[in-house]
């Protein structure tokens, strides 16, 4: 029941946005753009995972992760952005974790001349497999990041942290550098 409300509460935000961002759209005045981009980074997981006839067992590990987005700038401001990320691997000891996800999210820009700060948060839809006795999970829950990106004509670059509410590795953060392209 938990996970059936969170998945219709996030459904509901991320409706919401969408319906903001065409509002948004139809009253700018400036180039609206696509943008496309590519990401590698780093994914922090820390949790204390209950395995079966074992107990408690302590996951605080840093993995390889990547991310593939693509977005829409309604105006200066705001965006709407969405993606697909794989975490990489975790280990503790003979026990591996393995979580990606889709996600979509509003983004806040702050425009300094060619570069951009900006500020998102949304949802995402994930899943775990668990290895060697670490259960399999998956859901719908928040995420949320900052991060700096510089303009460069069509070209993107950008910097962020992301923060993740699962619940499954419950504490995780992936931190990126990234490479876009806007149409």
């Amino acid at each position: 029941m938990k996970t059936l409300s969170k998945t219709i509460i996030l459904t509901s935000a991320a409706t919401s946005l969408l319906f903001a961002a065409t509002t948004v759209h139809a009253q700018s005045t400036g180039p609206q753009k696509v943008y496309l981009g590519a990401g590698a980074g780093v994914a922090d997981f820390e949790d204390q995972v209950e395995v079966e006839d074992i107990g408690d067992v302590d996951l605080d590990d840093d993995s390889t992760a990547f991310k593939v987005f693509g977005g829409y700038r309604a105006t200066e401001n705001f965006a709407i952005e969405g993606g697909y990320r794989s975490f990489g691997e975790a280990e503790a000891g003979p026990f591996t974790i393995e979580t990606d996800g889709l996600d979509v999210a509003g983004v806040g820009l702050l425009p300094l001349g060619p570069v951009d700060l900006f500020a998102k948060g949304g949802a995402i839809f994930w899943e775990t497999d668990g290895g060697g006795g670490f259960p399999d999970d998956d859901g719908t829950d928040l995420m949320y990041g900052v991060g700096g990106q510089v303009n460069l004509g069509s070209l993107l670059l950008r910097l962020e942290s992301e923060w993740f509410e699962f619940d499954l590795p419950e504490d995780t953060q992936m931190i990126s550098a990234s490479v876009g392209w806007t149409f």
